[in-house]
């Protein structure tokens, strides 16, 4: 059987890609190493290109694994039981346990933003009131400092997904701690929502923070290199404008905006230094994200970093300039992943209940940005982030429901209830809506 070539162009279910022979056969014990070392047959299209009958927009996934040893996905990505199909399909083991991982991190933050409660009085205590996981993740050592966790049913709460276990941590902190306490819950992705200072014979402060999840920044290196590529044709006097094959999606550029950056690996590669790989159509070939190359490209032209504002696709961006090895670009995609809040887009509205021990009076108060109270409830006076409401015994109940419900019509969700520890009714709602 005649030897595939060592760029090879597949066809997936109708999606063409293109790359190296190298790339697709480096786990010896997986479907595509099975199909391209002579184990199988491997059938062509009508173009001569081979044929997988496979989905072929999530071979993306899979061509981008083999060439980086890393899974990224998309913020918004939700196909984890397909992808899992497919990984198990070519029988790439490390991309199976990536996937696996990645489904599991994903179903642990499906049930939405964390919220996590903070009250300082004293000036000697904190007391920080949340999920029991998020607790013991931010304060670890909880006992060697001298404070405590309760928990137990009083402080689980409800949220959209089910009950959450949660908790309660007490911490002894002194006034000059409290801003490296603060900095430190900021660090962990929290972002303060609300906050609030009164007076209760002691002077007490009260936070409330939000935290949305957000993929972990991936630290930046190098994809697998091929040992082939220096074996290709002989260095040569390049042309003007060039046509270069980048994963199968073949983009016209100029030689000056290629080397826009000398020491760059484009700038390198095209420098006439050293050899450059070619496929079948004589087109200059990288194997790399061929939809991402547009993004680097638009940057070697303008030496600007312009992204769609629903741009879901940061981190593989983040991959392909780092195996470009553009500085500039690089720095460009710094500063916009250290802009980025965790919680940018999401607005939060707390209510909070509060009867008089008699039942006589119910005073119901709302938390929220001020531009939020002024679109919910237009027509009351908003002053400043709280709105109070004031109901007698007999209105409580259907006043209460009114207002949940007008929140809700203006696109909010119940995020968490918590209850009275005591009688079991609920006293406290976080509504969470993602920011219009």
């Amino acid at each position: 059987m005649t030897e595939p070539p060592k760029v090879v162009t597949l066809n997936v279910g109708g999606q063409v890609y293109t790359t190296t022979l190298y790339t697709i056969t480096q786990y010896s014990d997986s479907k595509l190493s099975e199909i391209f070392n002579g184990e199988s047959s491997v059938p062509k299209d009508p173009k001569g290109n081979y044929f997988i009958d496979r989905d072929g927009v999530l071979f993306k996934h899979v061509l981008n694994f083999l060439r980086t040893r890393k899974l990224v996905l998309p913020n918004d990505f939700k196909e984890f039981e397909q992808l899992e199909i497919e990984a198990n399909f070519y029988k790439i083991k490390s991309l199976q346990e990536e996937v696996k991982k990645a489904k599991e991190s994903h179903q642990s933050v499906d049930s939405g933003p964390e919220i996590l409660r903070l009250f300082y009085s004293s000036g000697t205590k904190l007391v920080l009131a949340g999920g029991l996981g998020m607790l013991q993740q931010l304060v670890p050592n909880i006992r060697l400092l001298g404070g405590s966790i309760a928990k137990g049913p009083a402080y689980n709460f409800s949220t959209a997904k089910g009950v959450v276990e949660g908790g309660q941590a007490t911490v002894p902190l002194k006034l000059e701690q409290l801003d490296a306490f603060l900095q430190h819950v900021v660090n962990e992705g929290f972002e303060v929502k609300m906050s609030d200072f009164f007076l209760d014979g002691n002077a007490s402060q009260v936070w409330v923070f939000v935290r949305k999840y957000f993929p972990d920044p991936r630290i930046l290196c190098m994809g697998p290199m091929n040992p082939e590529i220096d074996k290709m044709e002989k260095a040569q006097t390049l042309p003007s404008i060039i046509d270069i094959n980048v994963g199968g999606h073949v983009y016209t550029t100029s030689l000056a905006s290629l080397t826009r950056y000398p020491d760059s690996m484009l700038g390198v590669m095209f420098s006439g230094r050293r050899p450059v790989a070619k496929d079948s159509r004589g087109c200059f070939f990288i194997d790399r994200d061929g939809p991402m190359f547009r993004y680097v490209l638009n940057f070697l032209r303008s030496s600007k970093l312009n992204l769609p504002e629903s741009f879901q696709e940061f981190d593989q961006l983040v991959e392909e300039a780092d195996f470009y090895q553009i500085d500039p670009l690089i720095e460009a995609l710094r500063k916009v992943k250290s802009s980025q809040r965790p919680v940018a887009s999401c607005q939060v509205i707390r209510l909070t209940l509060d009867r008089d021990k008699h039942g006589l009076e119910t005073l119901l108060t709302v938390f929220a940005e001020g531009s939020i109270l002024e679109e919910v409830f237009r027509g009351h006076d908003c002053i400043g982030s709280s709105l109070i409401f004031s109901f007698d015994k007999e209105q409580a109940d259907s006043s209460t429901a009114a207002i949940l419900q007008e929140i809700i019509n203006h696109g909010f969700e119940v995020m968490t209830r918590l209850s009275h520890p005591e009688d079991k009714s609920i006293n406290e709602w976080f509504f969470f809506r993602k920011r219009r």
